[in-house]
């Protein structure tokens, strides 16, 4: 396959493992540059050795909380810095606990709004900037079925990746003249740590 990346640029956020990591090996093997996140730094850098391993790319691995502002504000900087700016952006960062509707109270929601929400608003709003200075881009938000069709015990994911669901929608239409594209991608059943926790969970 020849999506001519060559040159390109990307951030992919939880990308130590599953399907951030998955993305961010698809990128590096198309010949993009890949910046990757996590907050697990021995994880992270231990992703970035087999990501240049397997595709001799250059990755660059910065460990960040891309819940705290400033973390987003800081991974666009020494990505820009590092590469010279920003052609891809992959929101992706797991997701937040399971349990019963009524069951969280407003910090659980609030942790769940800055964590799936607000994460991505952020970093869109760090990377879009870049990407209209370079001629366009493109922003996926990986979010999940749930999002689409909910699932009793995943109320704090499926409320805030509904938002998500919106608000790329409402910036695709802002962005698309600048040639920025917007996409939200809600996967199903994929074998990662997460759903093999939920699994065993019951």
């Amino acid at each position: 396959m020849n999506l001519d990346l060559e040159g390109k640029v990307a951030i992919v956020g939880g990308a130590s493992q599953g399907i951030g990591y998955g993305i961010a090996r698809a990128l590096a093997r198309e010949g993009a540059a890949v910046a990757i996140t996590a907050r697990r730094e021995a994880e992270l850098h231990a992703a970035a050795e087999r990501l240049r391993a397997e595709t001799g790319a250059d990755v660059l691995p910065i460990q960040a909380d891309c819940r705290r502002p400033d973390d987003c504000a800081r991974v666009a900087e020494i990505v820009r810095r590092e590469f010279g700016g920003i052609d891809i952006l992959v929101n992706n960062d797991g997701a937040p606990p399971l349990g019963p509707v009524l069951s969280f109270d407003d910090t659980a929601w609030a942790k769940a709004i800055e964590q799936n929400l607000m994460y991505v608003v952020r970093m869109a709003r760090e990377a879009v900037p870049s990407m209209k200075e370079r001629g366009g881009g493109s922003i996926l938000n990986i979010t999940a079925i749930s999002a689409i069709q909910p699932i009793p015990g995943f109320a704090l994911s499926v409320a805030t990746w509904s938002g998500v669901i919106g608000y790329a929608k409402t910036l695709s239409l802002e962005v698309a003249a600048f040639g920025i594209n917007v996409n939200t991608i809600c996967p199903g059943y994929i074998d990662t740590t997460r759903l093999q926790k939920v699994f065993a969970a019951g």
